[in-house]
């Protein structure tokens, strides 16, 4: 059992090394609206965002899709404040622009430059729920979506193995606590490799190791 679960974790590691996520997120524009360069109804049939991120960086990806979720969720847009939104939010140097992108869209933020950077570089929290069932604690997205839809709990844990340290959440940019070990922090009394082993019905390795956090 050991040597299928350590084959199917090199398989899965695999496919996280050094990858790249894009995180798309839908905006609501509005249609009754005319669009300022053409003088007619406006037609914007996908109003998504979508970033290209490194899913194990803290800077500057997790900021800039806190922003793009934030503005998202906040209200409506006419078709060319999104255009000029997505437009910054897609730069390749959007990153490193963050207070720039906000300055340029203080209608998106509804707020001032101080406490919109505030959100963006908001604290570290622990996850809600133990693994492979936790969920981010800002925006209730689960964290290892991709381990836990009906597969067998040989394939989650392999899952859970290759990947055990999600740094951030890929829906909104909350980023995720990390204990003096380098544990994940969640509702478990458990690291996610021991809780990964147990679940693969393995011998879990130098007993189990306590990540309790604070709320």
């Amino acid at each position: 059992m050991e040597q299928d679960i350590d084959a199917k974790v090199d398989e899965v590691r695999a496919m996280f090394e050094g990858r790249t996520a894009t995180v798309a997120i839908e905006f609501t524009v509005r249609g009754d609206a005319l669009d300022l360069d053409t003088g007619e109804l406006a037609d914007i049939d996908n109003p998504v965002v979508r970033l290209d991120v490194d899913p194990q960086s803290v800077y500057p990806y997790p900021q800039l899709v806190t922003l793009a979720w934030y503005a998202a969720n906040r209200r409506a847009y006419y078709p060319d404040e999104f255009r000029s939104l997505r437009d910054d939010l897609q730069r390749d140097d959007a990153g490193n622009n963050i207070q720039a992108i906000i300055e340029r869209h203080p209608d998106a933020f509804g707020m001032n430059v101080e406490r919109a950077l505030k959100l963006a570089f908001g604290g570290v929290r622990r996850v809600t729920g133990e693994p492979p069932y936790s969920v981010c604690p800002r925006c209730g997205d689960a964290v290892w979506a991709h381990a836990t839809r009906g597969l067998p709990d040989s394939r989650t844990a392999a899952i859970l193995l290759a990947d055990p340290k999600p740094r951030y959440c890929l829906r909104c940019g909350q980023r995720y606590a990390y204990d003096k070990d380098d544990n994940l922090r969640s509702e478990a009394v458990t690291n996610v490799e021991f809780m990964a082993r147990r679940l693969a019905g393995m011998q879990p390795t130098g007993g189990e190791p306590s990540c309790r956090a604070s709320a």
